[in-house]
């Protein structure tokens, strides 16, 4: 009799114990944490579900995932890349959008450029990049964002597939983490994902008019220039236009659809350098052309 009561007591507080820890990877959002401006920043990483390593199974909304770890600030902060320069490892969570989100759309984007393959209980909804395999090149997350239609009230299996890659010159230069503590993850209202576009089309557009302009100056000095080989100032003239020309090109760049090294895991490496040599360039030919 001892015996069965005391086998009953351990059932239940197991029974406990298994539901206290699904909820706490529970995360309900409510109406009024949208921002004015229209976008929802799910709960810090701290608080997801995460474990290192690659298997598709992990994927799996009824996977027991009791023994993966929540990683602190100090653990984030440690995180490192191996010897190839990749870091991958799998995050869950559970989200529920409660009653109030009746017809509201849903954009998701990560604000993360490494790649990352989204699955809502089980299934693949979504891909941030291309994660590395061995018939795919690595492709970093260009800021793109996909459609999920979630009912409200229903509570969601998240599984991200976390994949980095950064080359050896990136992580000379810039040494950079593979992730921060805040979520890289946002929901965005369809009024947030329009604007959005528009403000990344009209920067683009801008940069792009900005550097056609001081193209065709530079090379029109540099015609002139070679006209007269003899005006020492019209050589660096050309030069310093040519110099202001590049300015954009950091912020022109990202917008390339390719599976280059050096636009996806050369990045890092190739955004310091382009945006550092021109303003190098530039001080550097001032004083020559002020002196001539």
């Amino acid at each position: 009799m001892v015996a069965n009561r005391f086998v009953i007591t351990i059932t239940i507080l197991l029974g406990l114990a298994n539901f206290v820890a699904a909820q706490e990877s529970l995360f309900k959002l409510k109406p009024e944490q949208v921002t004015e401006s229209g976008f929802l920043r799910l709960p810090p990483v701290t608080e997801w579900k995460f474990k290192k390593g690659n298997d598709p199974s992990w994927a799996d909304p009824g996977l027991n995932d009791r023994n993966w770890k929540r990683l602190d600030s100090v653990d984030i902060a440690s995180l490192e890349y191996n010897e190839k320069g990749i870091f991958e490892g799998w995050f869950r969570f559970r989200v529920k959008f409660e009653e109030d989100f009746k017809d509201f759309p849903f954009f998701l984007r990560s604000a993360n450029l490494a790649a990352s393959d989204i699955y809502l209980d089980g299934e693949l909804v979504c891909s941030f990049g291309n994660i590395e395999t061995k018939s795919s090149p690595y492709v970093r997350n260009r800021n793109d964002e996909c459609f999920l239609s979630l009912i409200p009230g229903k509570e969601y299996d998240f599984a991200i597939h976390f994949f980095d890659k950064v080359g050896p010159v990136s992580q000379f230069l810039a040494q950079p983490t593979p992730m921060r503590s805040s979520s890289f993850l946002w929901f965005m209202t369809s009024d947030a994902k329009n604007l959005s576009e528009k403000n990344s089309k009209k920067l683009y557009s801008t940069e792009i008019i900005i550097f056609f302009i001081l193209a065709v100056f530079a090379v029109l000095f540099w015609f002139i220039y070679g006209l007269n080989r003899r005006q020492e100032h019209l050589f660096y003239i050309a030069l310093f236009t040519s110099f202001f020309a590049l300015v954009p090109l950091p912020t022109i760049l990202p917008e390339i659809e390719t599976n280059l090294s050096i636009f996806n895991s050369e990045w890092l490496a190739t955004r310091v350098i382009l945006g550092s040599v021109p303003w190098v360039g530039i001080f550097a030919t001032l004083p020559l052309l002020l002196s001539s």
